[in-house]
């Protein structure tokens, strides 16, 4: 009986020491290198910073090696930099020396230094962008689930999960691509997949936002822009054209309203001005 126990008590130790063997190897092979550090692995051995050893002075943490800095597309690049490339780039390690590239479509750019499929629950993301999300990005059309992603053309525009891109209506402006259209405002107007409202020109009226401006009839006038409609020249006065207002007629002539010239007084009658 206690030859057995002190079996089970031996076989009990071998098993903690094993599990904890397990545990530290574990630990060893896959903690990551600190960044500007260089490492081995088989077992992990951090050999210090890479100016210590000589070596080109930058490296992502995760990253065993230390290289050079880019030559491009550079926020910063020294020896405590984590990052190297602008934001939606990422620096590819697999060239040398290491370029910065921009992130593309479907994938997330981990910390900068590497790129990764976008998930299932996450299978969105535009060409430039660091992060997958699970809706299609506003101002983007998605072709399919986890496929191309296209911005949207100019006068049209999308929110966060809508899969196309919808043309901006008439009347209303869209100068972005993510957000609503905004209506025009009173003299304004918009035709269909407009990126801005337009004043009404002088000599015309735009009394509905969503078509073009009319010109105004012989006889009437709009002399300034942004009207909304247009004014028709009063007796007495004449309107040669439609941008300016209406001019007296002169001693001796007259007219009716919308009128274009004045009328000389017929003999034997009196036209008062």
């Amino acid at each position: 009986t206690n030859k057995q126990t002190i079996m089970d008590k031996k076989g009990k130790n071998s098993f903690l020491i094993l599990l904890l063997m397990f545990f530290l190897v574990g630990t060893v092979y896959s903690q990551p290198c600190p960044h500007a550090h260089y490492c081995t692995t088989g077992p992990f051995t951090d050999h210090g910073t890479c100016a210590s050893n000589s070596k080109p002075i930058f490296s992502p943490e995760g990253v065993n090696d230390c290289y050079a800095c880019p030559s491009e597309n550079l926020v910063d690049c020294n020896a405590a930099s984590k990052y190297a490339c602008y934001t939606g780039m990422y620096l590819d390690i697999t060239v040398a020396p290491p370029v910065c590239k921009v992130c593309p479509e479907g994938y997330g750019c981990d910390q900068g230094y590497s790129t990764y499929k976008c998930p299932q629950d996450k299978p969105y993301s535009a060409k430039g962008s660091m992060t997958c999300v699970a809706a299609c990005p506003a101002g983007m059309e998605c072709a399919g689930f986890g496929t191309s992603l296209t911005l949207c053309p100019d006068g049209y525009y999308s929110k966060s999960g809508d899969m196309t891109c919808t043309i901006c209506p008439a009347g209303s402006k869209c100068p972005s691509k993510t957000a609503d259209p905004v209506a025009c405002s009173s003299g304004e107007y918009a035709e269909l997949g407009s990126m801005q409202c337009y004043p009404c020109p002088e000599g015309y009226a735009c009394h509905n936002k969503e078509l073009k401006p009319l010109k105004c009839a012989a006889g009437s006038y709009a002399a300034a822009t942004s009207q909304t409609s247009c004014t028709v020249c009063t007796a007495g006065k004449y309107c040669p054209t439609t941008t300016q207002v209406g001019i007296d007629c002169p001693n001796g002539y007259y007219s009716f309203a919308g009128f274009t010239a004045c009328n000389r007084c017929p003999p034997g009658f009196k036209c008062a001005t």
